[in-house]
C-alpha cells in the first residue's frame, strides 16, 4: 500500500492512503505504449492478407445474395462480434452501397441463459443457428484462442445448414482454424493485441465494404 506524509495543523503528521501505488521499477509510460505499439506492427505485418482479402469477399458475397452474417464469440470477442453489427449494417452502408444483413448470437441475454441453463453453454450459439440460418448465410466466428467449446458447436452447427464460416482467430488458430472455410489468424500469443487487430480488421471490412458496391 502507497502513502505519503503530510504536516497536519498542529504539527502532527498525516498519512494519506494511495489504493494504487506505483511501482518504482514501473517503465516509463511512453516507452511501454511505444512497444506496445511495436507488437502491433509486428503482428500486422505477419497476417496472410490473401486470407484478409478472401474473407472480405465472402463478406461482399452474402451480402449480394441477401444474405446475413451472424457473428459469435465469448468476452472481448463476444464484444467485438457485437461491434461488426453497427458496422456491418450501418457503416458499411454510409456511401450509398448495401449494408450487410448482421445479428450478433452472443447479444440475446434471454435466449443465451435460457439455452445454457436448459442444455449446455456450449450450445448457446448453435441452438440459435439452427433456427435462423438458411443457406445463402455465413457465421463469422471470432476467438482468441480457437479452442471455445461453443464457437466449436457452431461452427458444427453452420456445416449443418449449410453455411461457410469465416473465422478471425488468434494463437495458432487452435481447432477452429482446420473447421473454417476461411481463417484469418493473429499470430499473437496476447488476448490485447488479438482483440485490437479483430477489431481493425472488422473496419477494415466495413471501409471495404462501403466503397464496393
Amino acid at each position: 500500500m502507497g502513502g505519503c506524509t503530510l504536516p497536519g495543523g498542529d504539527g502532527s503528521a498525516t498519512f494519506v492512503c494511495n489504493p494504487w501505488p506505483v511501482a518504482q521499477d514501473s517503465p516509463p509510460a511512453a516507452a511501454f505504449a511505444q512497444e506496445y505499439a511495436r507488437a502491433h506492427h509486428g503482428v500486422l505485418d505477419r497476417l496472410d492478407w490473401d486470407a484478409v482479402a478472401a474473407l472480405i469477399g465472402e463478406l461482399v458475397a452474402v451480402r449480394r445474395r441477401g444474405g446475413t452474417v451472424y457473428t459469435v464469440g465469448n468476452g472481448g470477442s463476444a464484444s467485438t462480434a457485437s461491434h461488426f453489427v453497427v458496422d456491418f449494417m450501418k457503416g458499411a452502408g454510409l456511401a450509398g452501397n448495401p449494408p450487410l444483413r448482421t445479428v450478433c448470437l452472443a447479444d440475446c441475454v434471454p435466449a443465451l441463459t435460457a439455452i445454457a441453463n436448459d442444455l449446455s453453454y456450449d450450445e448457446v450459439f448453435a441452438a440459435q443457428l439452427h433456427v435462423m440460418a438458411s443457406p445463402g448465410d455465413a457465421l463469422l466466428v471470432v476467438t482468441g484462442s480457437g479452442r471455445s467449446p461453443n464457437v466449436l458447436r457452431a461452427i458444427e452447427a453452420a456445416r449443418d445448414v449449410p453455411v461457410p464460416v469465416l473465422g478471425m482467430l488468434g494463437m495458432g488458430g487452435g481447432p477452429a482454424a482446420e473447421v473454417c472455410d476461411v481463417s484469418v489468424v493473429v499470430d499473437s500469443e496476447d488476448y490485447g493485441v488479438i482483440e485490437d487487430v479483430h477489431l481493425f480488421l472488422g473496419h477494415l471490412a466495413t471501409a471495404y465494404l462501403r466503397a464496393t458496391p
